[in-house]
């Protein structure tokens, strides 16, 4: 770990309260800091998966919002630091922790706001962009309206497969 306090942004690690990796790092997403979430196969189920690092998780962000919203996020106990400096790990640690994990690997999903477009990463309608309504009750899935030139439709798609449009995805048309 590096002990750094540079402008720009870093990878962090944060003590979470137990078994709520997720819930902070979906937190963490609603204030829109990229979050990763390292996860294996489970040892007690052969369905599921658990955290590779039970009680913490990493968030990308600069010095800042570290300050300001992190520490204070539900699910987040403290912002790990040594002589009172938050700890960063480099891009390169985090690369190597996702190759360990291979497809295991899980990033807390987006936070989606009704209304923001967002764009389909795959499938039948990969490279659509609608707006978000809402997610499911089992946040597994979300419902998107688009709008094609003869008709509007609201279908549901895994969350897994949709992300918000930025203007790298290109000027497309709803």
């Amino acid at each position: 770990m590096n002990v750094s306090l540079g402008s720009g942004r870093s990878w962090y690690v944060l003590h979470t309260k137990p078994k709520q990796e997720e819930r902070a790092a979906k937190n963490l997403n609603a204030w829109r800091v990229d979050t990763f979430v390292p996860r294996i196969p489970s040892r007690k189920s052969s369905s599921g998966t658990e955290a590779l690092f039970p009680g913490y998780i990493f968030a990308f962000c600069n010095d800042e919002m570290l300050f300001r919203k992190l520490a204070f996020t539900r699910g987040v106990v403290h912002v790990v630091s040594f002589g009172g400096k938050p700890a960063s790990v480099s891009d390169d640690l985090i690369e190597a922790i996702r190759a360990r994990c291979g497809s295991n690997v899980a990033s807390a999903p987006a936070a989606f706001q009704r209304g923001d477009l967002v764009v389909i990463r795959s499938g039948a309608f990969r490279d659509l962009i609608g707006i978000f309504e809402r997610e499911t009750p089992d946040h597994e899935r979300v419902r998107i309206l688009l709008n094609t030139l003869t008709y509007s439709a609201r279908i549901e798609f895994p969350r897994s497969q949709v992300s918000v449009f930025s203007e790298a995805d290109g000027r497309k048309t709803l």
